[in-house]
């Protein structure tokens, strides 16, 4: 997943992709919520196919990384160490604070539920490293944090090429993912942290670059309200292709209708020009909606615990009790993902700037 918000005025530029972040956060809540219910109401199981979302989120996220990572260096690619300390650098700064703060929470929440976690399974999650991958899956003590590992090897291969000038580390960064993805297909990784990370979900970020240099050399081309109908059309077009779309066992391998679907839908928010008046409501609020996406996306799973939690306690089992409470849960996460945004994702960040080598904000 893209935690790496563009600059202000980047932000600005970029407005269809900041929406895009934060729909595509909101996808995988949908998804859970959906998933929650359908485990315990029978009469929905038509609609665990709607819990498939969580791969079109999730898609478009890599997608949005890879894409972010090119446009935020494109003018920066100095092919020199310096330049690579810098950009590894500021995309910790983004994400481990906050990622080892909430897996501080899930485990004093697993702690408190009589639960227990190895000392192992602790460091390899605030790590970023995968454990107990077995083919299909693996999921860190903060379960979400699955993608991060990914992001962050994503990162390490992003700043191996900015070792060398644009003309060279652009077609190697991309011949590093295609290599990884096909040396993983061999089977000659296993199930370590080799072969986990090798899987084909890792491609979505080269489709993701290849978007920020289509968009370095051809700009935008849809006006805003263009771009946002165009949106609009597509979100309601994965519909239909999501029920059509074949089952699969796991979200690291493609599926091709989604992963095409997110690749078209993040070409044409990188191609939608900015606002024309930034102070309407329904632009500040798909603007807060994606600054707030990284702490949605990692809140949301604790808000469910802890509500999951209190309606066993009040004896909310019955199928409409049931829905209602997915319903709360879709709400009290999108609340607490905003309002944890302001007070403790943007303070956190102002706090550990200097651990990162960056001046404290103001």
């Amino acid at each position: 997943m893209t935690f790496e918000s563009p600059s202000p005025s980047q932000g600005r530029k970029l407005a269809a992709i900041q929406y895009l972040r934060g729909i595509a956060a909101a996808m995988v809540l949908v998804a859970h919520c959906i998933q929650y219910s359908v485990e315990r109401v029978p009469a929905l199981a038509w609609a665990a196919k709607a819990a498939d979302y969580r791969i079109l989120g999730v898609a478009v996220f890599f997608i949005i990384s890879g894409f972010i990572m090119y446009y935020t260096c494109r003018d920066s690619w100095a092919g020199n160490p310096a330049s690579a300390g810098r950009f590894l650098k500021r995309r910790l700064h983004r994400i481990v604070p906050l990622y080892w703060l909430l897996t501080g929470a899930t485990l004093a929440l697993l702690l408190a539920g009589k639960g227990s976690a190895p000392l192992r399974e602790i460091l390899l999650s605030l790590g970023f490293i995968p454990y107990d991958f077995d083919g299909l899956k693996f999921r860190p003590i903060l379960g979400v944090g699955w993608t991060l590992d990914y992001e962050m090897f994503f990162y390490l291969l992003f700043a191996f090429a900015l070792l060398f000038p644009k003309r060279l580390g652009l077609p190697l960064v991309l011949a590093l993912i295609a290599g990884t993805v096909a040396l993983g297909q061999t089977g000659l990784l296993g199930h370590g942290i080799a072969g986990a990370l090798a899987q084909p979900i890792v491609a979505l970020f080269g489709l993701g670059i290849l978007v920020g240099w289509s968009h370095e050399r051809f700009g935008g081309r849809l006006t805003h309200r263009a771009g946002i109908g165009v949106l609009a059309a597509l979100m309601l077009v994965s519909l239909p292709i999501l029920w059509a779309a074949p089952p699969v066992a796991t979200q690291l391998w493609p599926n091709w209708p989604l992963w095409g679907l997110s690749l078209v839908v993040v070409a044409a928010a990188a191609f939608t020009t900015a606002p024309d008046d930034e102070r309407r409501f329904a632009v500040r609020a798909g603007l807060l909606l994606g600054d707030a996406s990284y702490f949605l996306y990692l809140v949301h799973v604790l808000v469910m615990l802890v509500m999951e939690e209190i309606g066993e306690r009040l004896g909310l089992v019955s199928p409409i009790e049931t829905v209602a409470l997915a319903l709360a849960m879709f709400a009290a996460s999108i609340t607490a993902g905003i309002i944890g945004h302001k007070i403790v994702e943007k303070p956190l960040t102002r706090l550990t700037a200097p651990l990162f080598g960056h001046r404290k904000a103001r």
